[in-house]
């Protein structure tokens, strides 16, 4: 059961996020030194490193950003106790993939990792950081998730990976997995969390599918057969025709075209008449679940449901931070970058 002291907690940080005010003012500053300086003057970024004028790298402020995501929501995970704990942490098992998938990444391109590059999961890590990066091949990545659910989705898809030469079939079942592992620990909470979280996994599995559907078409060229076995499983008929429906499209227009004929319209922006660039297909999909998680915030307060919420808005903010850090490294258009954050 979700307990009131961990609601409060998490109120209080939902109150802290960034506002458009504030991502403004990181968009106006003219180098990394000033984009810094200034989100360590915000209160849920406080506790930042003093970085050296040399330390103050694109790569290296990337990191501490997501090295706070990681920090910020596992200690809320010390506030809760039994399903609530559990299924938090499951949640949390995502930091992991993540550093599965900076591996794979990195590996894929020829390029050397190192230990200091994978996120610290802290005591609830389950992975070795010093395995991952020593993994030679995508068979010895796989035998580092060998104690773990992972690993039989991971060795199933390697045949279809190297078929495709695409990462993202790797990147997709490991994500497919993830959300089965979470769908399972919700079944252990109250009813009135089930009740909650069974809306946010909705959620989540039509934006998982959409995506997936989509990559696998127009980005791998896979089979329709060979998209269906990694589609998150729904009940109802309804989803189940329309996926159908999408994996049957023929071009990218037709596939926007059953989108917008159905009850995920809003994921396409009203202007788009054109065809999306893939770029802009995953960007108009992640406003879609930002629009859905706010949603979904008055709903359930005394619920799991504001974990996710939180869970969920950390992830956006930090992709919002990411995305001006960038921005500034490379001297974009400032006009242009607030159009492509998650707000």
């Amino acid at each position: 059961m979700f307990n009131l002291a961990l609601s409060s907690k998490i109120h209080a940080a939902l109150s802290q996020l960034l506002t458009a005010k504030e991502y403004h003012s990181l968009i106006e500053q003219n180098d990394l030194k000033g984009f810094y300086k200034t989100l360590s003057g915000f209160p849920r970024y406080r506790r930042l490193p003093n970085l050296e004028e040399q330390e103050v790298t694109r790569i290296r402020i990337e990191d501490i950003i997501y090295e706070n995501r990681i920090t910020e929501y596992l200690r809320f995970v010390n506030f809760s106790f039994s399903g609530t704990k559990s299924f938090l942490i499951e949640l949390s098992r995502k930091f992991e993939l993540d550093n599965v998938k900076l591996v794979i990444r990195q590996k894929l391109q020829g390029k050397e990792i190192s230990k200091d590059q994978i996120a610290n999961l802290q005591h609830l890590a389950l992975l070795d950081a010093a395995k991952l990066v020593e993994a030679r091949s995508v068979e010895e990545l796989a035998e580092t998730l060998k104690h773990t659910s992972f690993y039989r989705p991971m060795t199933e898809a390697i045949p279809l990976y190297k078929e495709t030469k695409n990462a993202l079939i790797l990147e997709s079942v490991l994500d497919y997995q993830h959300w089965k592992n979470v769908v399972t620990k919700a079944r252990a909470l109250s009813l009135m969390d089930i009740l909650a979280v069974g809306q946010h996994l909705e959620i989540e599995t039509s934006a998982f599918n959409v995506s997936w559907i989509y990559r696998g078409k127009f980005l791998l060229g896979l089979q329709n057969e060979q998209i269906t076995p990694h589609l998150l499983s729904t009940n109802r008929n309804e989803e189940k025709k329309f996926y159908d429906s999408l994996i049957s499209a023929q071009t990218v227009n037709a596939f926007f075209d059953f989108i917008k004929n159905s009850k995920y319209k809003e994921i396409l922006p009203n202007t788009a008449e054109a065809e999306l660039r893939p770029g802009e297909f995953h960007l108009a999909l992640q406003k879609y679940l930002l629009k859905r998680t706010r949603d979904m915030k008055a709903l359930f307060p005394f619920s799991v449901s504001r974990a996710i919420v939180l869970w969920k808005c950390i992830e956006f903010e930090t992709q919002n931070l990411s995305t001006i850090c960038e921005s500034i490294y490379y001297k974009k258009n400032k006009d242009e970058i607030f159009k492509y954050l998650l707000v």
